[in-house]
Parts: C-alpha cells; sequence; structure tokens
C-alpha cells in the first residue's frame, strides 16, 4: 500500500476499477482495470446480465472498503421507482437552471431507475479532508433531490459511500429485463470538489471560539475559495442593501462583481458575461455602462482570476473594496467578509460578551448568586432562620444577608 501511495503521488498511477457481476444476490468480482482503460473495456460486457463497477478509483486489486479508495472521480445519485424518466429530467434541468445542482456530465436509465453522475477533478482519497468534502457534496445531493423528487421516485440513501458500485452501460438489468442506458451525455469540463463544496453547501460563518476546535473534520473558513464565496455573496448584499442604486460606483462595483463571480462559478467568457449584462441593467445610476466596457471588464476578470490561480497578489484587499465602493459601517454589520478592523473588533468583543452569558443574558458570577438567593428563599420559606440558612449553605451569615438584599 505504501508503494502505491508513492506512485499516486508521482501521477504514475490512476487507481483500479473494480468490475463486478451480480450472481444468486451476491456481487462476484470479475476484473479490475486501470481507471483511464474502463470505457474501452466495458464494451465487453455489453448484453450481460448485472455487471457493475466502481466509480471511485481503488488502491488495489482484492478488496474495496471505503479505506481503499484511492482517488474521489465521482459524485451519483441513484433515484429508483420512477414513472416517468423525462419528469426526472425535467426535473433536474431545472434544479440546474435554478443553480440547486450542478448540471451533471451523465443520466443513465439504470433499467428500474435513473443514475445521476458529476465527474471531479482527481482527488485523493487517502486524505480524510477531500474525503469528507466529498461526503457532504453527496450528502446535500441526497438530500436535495429528496425534497425534489415527491412522488416521482425515491432516492436510494445508501448510494453514499464513495466505494459504492453502479451498473454498466449496455448491460442488462436482471430485474425488469431492461438495457441500461445513457439519455443524456453532457462533454464538459471536470468539476473541481471545493469549487463544488462552496457553491452549494450554505455558506456559515463561524465564531472565532468554533475555529479553534479539534483538527478534525475539514475547515474551509479561511480557504480562499471560501472567502471568495463570501465576497461575491458580500456584493450580492449591497446591491439588496442599496436597493440597486449604485450611483458614482457603478462601474467599480461591476469590476469586483466580475472577478468574484468568475473565481467562484469558474465560467467562462460567455458565461460570464451573460451574468454581468443581467446585473448591470437592474443597476440604478445615472451612468450607463456599455456592452465595450462589460466586455472589458469580463477580458479583465478572466486575467486576473488566471493570475491569482499562478498565485499572484492580484485580488483587492477588503480595505480596498470598502473603500472603492464606499461601504458604510452599518452596511459591514450585515455583510460576511468586507469588513474594516473596527467591525471587525466590534463584532469579537460583542461575541465575548455573549459567550459570557447564558440563556438569560446573565454572567456566570450573577447565575452563581442567582442561584444562591433562590437557595436562600427556599430555605426562608420553609421557615429557617437566617442563620441556619448560613449553617446549611456552609456560607456565613453575612453573605445571606446580602444576597436577599439584590
Amino acid at each position: 500500500m505504501g508503494a502505491l501511495k508513492l506512485e499516486y503521488k508521482k501521477g504514475l498511477f490512476n487507481g483500479y476499477t473494480h468490475i463486478y457481476i451480480g450472481m444468486m444476490g451476491e456481487l462476484q468480482p470479475l476484473e479490475c482495470i486501470e481507471y483511464d482503460e474502463f470505457e474501452e473495456a466495458i464494451n465487453k460486457y455489453s448484453g450481460y446480465y448485472d455487471v457493475y463497477a466502481t466509480q471511485n478509483t481503488i488502491s488495489n486489486t482484492y478488496t474495496r472498503t471505503n479505506k481503499d479508495v484511492l482517488q474521489l472521480r465521482t459524485l451519483y445519485i441513484d433515484i429508483d421507482k420512477i414513472n416517468n424518466t423525462d419528469e426526472i429530467i425535467e426535473l433536474i434541468n431545472n434544479l440546474v437552471k435554478e443553480k440547486v445542482i450542478p448540471k451533471p456530465h451523465k443520466i443513465i436509465f439504470s433499467g428500474r431507475g435513473i443514475h445521476i453522475k458529476w465527474f471531479i477533478k482527481d482527488y485523493a482519497g487517502t486524505s480524510k479532508k477531500n474525503m469528507n468534502v466529498w461526503s457532504r457534496l453527496q450528502n446535500y445531493l441526497i438530500k436535495t433531490f429528496k425534497n425534489a423528487l415527491n412522488s416521482m421516485g425515491e432516492v436510494d440513501k445508501r448510494v453514499k459511500d464513495p466505494s459504492r458500485v453502479l451498473r454498466i452501460e449496455g448491460t442488462i438489468n436482471s430485474k425488469s429485463d431492461k438495457v441500461v442506458k445513457c439519455l443524456i451525455d453532457n462533454e464538459h469540463e471536470l468539476y473541481d470538489l471545493y469549487e463544488l463544496y462552496n457553491i452549494y453547501t450554505p455558506y456559515k460563518p463561524q465564531k472565532a471560539t468554533e475555529q479553534k476546535k479539534s483538527k478534525k473534520g475539514i475547515k474551509l473558513l479561511k480557504s480562499k475559495s471560501t472567502l471568495n464565496y463570501g465576497r461575491l455573496k458580500d456584493l450580492e448584499k449591497i446591491l439588496e442593501l442599496r436597493e440597486y442604486d449604485l450611483t458614482g460606483i457603478r462601474n467599480s462595483f461591476l469590476m469586483f462583481y466580475t472577478t468574484y463571480y468568475i473565481l467562484v462559478n469558474n465560467s467562462n467568457y460567455e458565461e460570464t458575461l451573460q451574468e454581468i449584462k443581467v446585473v448591470s441593467s437592474r443597476i440604478k445610476s445615472k451612468k450607463y455602462t456599455s456592452l465595450a466596457e462589460l466586455k472589458s471588464f469580463v477580458r479583465n476578470g478572466l486575467k486576473k482570476v488566471e493570475e491569482h490561480k499562478e498565485g499572484q497578489k492580484v485580488l483587492p484587499k477588503s480595505e480596498t473594496i470598502i473603500e472603492w465602493l464606499d461601504i458604510s459601517e452599518d452596511e459591514q454589520r450585515e455583510l460576511i467578509t468586507l469588513k474594516s478592523k473596527k467591525i471587525k473588533q466590534e463584532n469579537n468583543n460583542t461575541q465575548r460578551r455573549e459567550k459570557r452569558r447564558n440563556a438569560e443574558g446573565l454572567t456566570p458570577k450573577q447565575a452563581e448568586i442567582k442561584e444562591l438567593k433562590n437557595k436562600v428563599l427556599e430555605l426562608k420559606e420553609q421557615g429557617l432562620s437566617l442563620r441556619k440558612i448560613a449553617e446549611q449553605l456552609n456560607i456565613n451569615l453575612g453573605k445571606v444577608q446580602r444576597v436577599l438584599k439584590k
């Protein structure tokens, strides 16, 4: 295993795809092939009954568990008990259009249901962080389809582990005697795992104390991808707060918005230009932004993103954006990342104060005094003298008297 990991890091090995056949309700292994050879190899199984393959690569040829996953290559959904495939495809297209899910690479009829697949850039399955991100995205997709399907079908919630096998195209599902076939094949670029995570899972600003938790799990709060996502959300919030009135800062806003839109969505020239046209048309301002200017913003934005990916420091600091867009302190309090040092300090102080108080708004000392007073009053109602109360609570008489005065 150690030698295999070394080969993988050097980019010399792509991991194995395990092929199985279903017999008597059990999966029997047929062969293991390298991932890049899969498309060519599956043709020989065309017409076979119940043949399956792993969707993420495995590090060895003899076991197939989650611990054996070498590379994360695919996200997938399995929908069973469907009545109408066209309805499911229409639902998928609507979810993509509403930006609830990414556009899938493949939609496959499994013989009795639908498999939906998203192919991702190679990420090491040996990394716990990568595995956690993959699992969270997988669970997000499952939950999304569970809520959206209603009576059109049922999501198989068991299909959420990275070592899962799914039916191979061209083979036959013995339960329905129907051929597994591809219904939709979208040949677009592979997705980046972390970009999908930051786009499709809710962004939740964390308190400073929450960032100091155990090193287990994933920490994306400080990552560049999450910061860029927060920036884009802040710019959208500014539009909302100002009711799209950007008099005097229209072009500055569009320049910032274009760059962060490309960073978050990994969009190309045409996709970005279309988005910026829509945003620009909704902005209220005395100055008109021409199509030539919009095209210039997109070209410059793509260039900046490319330079940023190469490690150059071309993205503006918070202070720069705050100054150029004249973001007030009241507005900053509504934002995620665009905050001055003063507002950040104010937030930190507020968090510290809140941390020191309980649900009733009391500090630990105030809560202690209240609890003691309740005990004193309870004993007093039972007819005990103040001296007896002091003895029973193991405190001096003076403290009993002070507590009752507060």
